[in-house]
């Protein structure tokens, strides 16, 4: 399966904006969600302050409500940190089931996919998946 991963900071703003929403949720609304999701997007959200869970939620984000407007404004401040255009691409198709509007940008050729199988004793298999790994990365 191909992988992307980008990393970025979210702005003060923005992270303050998404901590207001959050707040925003109700009680009555995280309840309402329903643990089966038949299609759409299933969504889980864990907060926590200082190594302590604040809230746990999951459901389907494409449902109307708080909960989707927060996944909305998540997918949104997400798309706008980062600069890997499939990653972007990703978070576009994504936002769509929120009803939010992304724009798609050109990707470059994705990269070719390898499967490799080492068969052997597991210290010699180790060895061959150490020695491949750095070639790997002396090459990249």
């Amino acid at each position: 399966m191909l992988t992307y991963r980008s990393e970025a900071s979210l702005p003060g703003g923005i992270f303050e904006a998404l901590l207001t929403s959050l707040a925003g949720i109700s009680q009555s609304s995280l309840n309402a969600i329903q643990d089966i999701v038949l299609d759409g997007m299933p969504t889980e959200l864990l907060h926590s302050r200082s190594g302590t869970l604040v809230m746990k939620a999951k459901g389907n984000a494409a449902a109307k409500g708080d909960f989707a407007a927060l996944v909305a404004l998540a997918i949104g401040a997400a798309w706008q940190c980062i600069s890997n255009p499939h990653c972007r691409n990703s978070l576009a198709d994504a936002a769509e089931y929120v009803g939010k509007s992304l724009p798609r940008e050109t990707e470059l050729a994705r990269k070719p996919v390898v499967e490799t199988m080492v068969l052997g004793a597991e210290k010699d298999r180790v060895q061959v998946l150490e020695a491949l790994r750095k070639h790997h990365e002396g090459s990249a």
